[in-house]
This record gives C-alpha cells, structure tokens and sequence, in this order.
C-alpha cells in the first residue's frame, strides 16, 4: 500500500516540477528570410530578437558587414557577397542561416516535451511490469 502511494507522489512531484520548470526552458532563435536582403531574427514562438546582432559573411567567410537588428527584428544586408548570416543576441542564443536555403524551425515546445515525457512514462511502465513479473510467487504445488 505505501509503495503505491510513494510512487503515486513521485508521479505528482515530477508533474509539478516540470510544469513549474517549463518557463524558464530556453527557446530557440531562426533568421528568417523576409526578402533579397532582408531578414528577421526570431525565437520559435514567433516573438520578435529585438537585442540581436547580425553578422553577414562573404564565401570565403569574410564579415561583409553586422549590426543590431532594429525594432521589428529585421536587418539589411548587401544580397550580392552574402553567404550566410549569423546572429546572437549576448544571452547564449545563436542562430545561422545559409542564403538561399529554407529555414528549418523544429517542432513546437509543448509538442517535443509531451512526447519526451511520454516515452520515459513508457520505457519506466515496462520495466515496472517487468519487475512485479519476476517477484509474483511461484504457484506450483508439490
């Protein structure tokens, strides 16, 4: 009996450590292409990197030009040597972008973590079953 209540509280615990935790998780920031040279910094979620600084590279990996993005998020750039774009925000979030290439957004949050929580619930239900099998008492009668 206890031990089905010592599990029942991890459960709870787990749920409300999670639930608490899942503001403070980091997001990520994308540059995405708005025009020929123009983008918009983001983090997934849709809100606008208004402290990010862009850095534009040539080919050969030489800095064409950088600066901050301005209120909306968006940047210039000259289309003509852009390779690829970086762009940081001084907090740890770093996003790059080749040009001409689609830019990949991963899938939402909420989505990612319910499937994580779901398979661990999984894996830690199978071996449960599988270690109340090798305890059940052996029937058999002499």
């Amino acid at each position: 009996m206890s031990k089905t209540i010592n599990n029942k509280l991890v459960i709870v615990f787990l749920t409300i450590s999670l639930l608490v935790a899942s503001p403070v998780m980091a997001h990520n920031m994308f540059i995405e292409p708005v025009e020929d040279g123009k983008i918009q910094v983001l983090f997934d979620g849709g809100e606008i990197a208004k402290n990010a600084e862009v850095t534009v590279y040539d080919a050969s990996d030489e800095k064409i030009t950088d600066g901050d993005v301005n209120d909306k998020g968006k940047f210039h750039y000259p289309e003509e040597e852009a390779e690829y774009i970086v762009a940081e925000d001084g907090l740890g979030h770093r996003a790059e972008h080749t040009i001409g290439e689609e830019t990949q957004q991963q899938l939402p949050r909420e989505l990612t973590v319910g499937l994580v929580l779901i398979t661990l619930t999984l894996t830690a239900g199978i071996f449960k079953y599988r270690c109340s099998k090798k305890q059940e008492p052996n029937n058999e009668t002499s």
